[in-house]
């Protein structure tokens, strides 16, 4: 009886290693060939719209799942700086830009700047968690 099961699993395994399966994702480099204003992206997040926000050291891009839109001080009076740092958005779906100079506010389709005159304590917001309560008047 022996000699039958060992013949039984020896019949059961394949004789060649299977092929590995195909992977359930497809993988794509994004770049400056592709919209971005620069290869090196400092920070993201994705809204609660669907849209991949992107800070970069040549401004802020907001990412469809198709094509890069760049918004910079040039293009985007409200932003504070092209060289983005941080990025969060809060409980009101308020998205907060940290910049190397200063803090941007975007809601309702507006870029609003923040400084110290609304209570910014710095011109340099770096933290990832940014909100109304960080820069409360005291």
């Amino acid at each position: 009886m022996l000699p039958w099961v060992f013949a039984l699993l020896a019949s059961a395994s394949p004789s060649q290693p299977s092929a590995p399966a195909a992977p359930l994702y497809i993988v794509r480099a994004w770049g400056t060939n592709e919209g971005l204003p620069q290869n090196t992206v400092t920070a993201i997040v994705q809204t609660r719209d669907g849209y991949l926000w992107l800070g970069t050291f040549g401004g802020l891009v907001r990412f469809d799942g198709h094509a890069f839109t760049v918004f910079d001080p040039g293009n985007t009076p409200g932003l504070a700086s092209a060289r983005i740092v941080s990025l969060h958005e809060d409980g009101n779906g308020t998205l907060w830009i940290g910049t190397e100079s200063g803090l941007t506010r975007y809601a309702g389709g507006r870029f609003t700047r923040i400084g110290t005159d609304e209570g910014l304590g710095a011109t340099s917001v770096t933290a990832p968690d940014i909100s109304p309560a960080a820069f409360a008047r005291s």
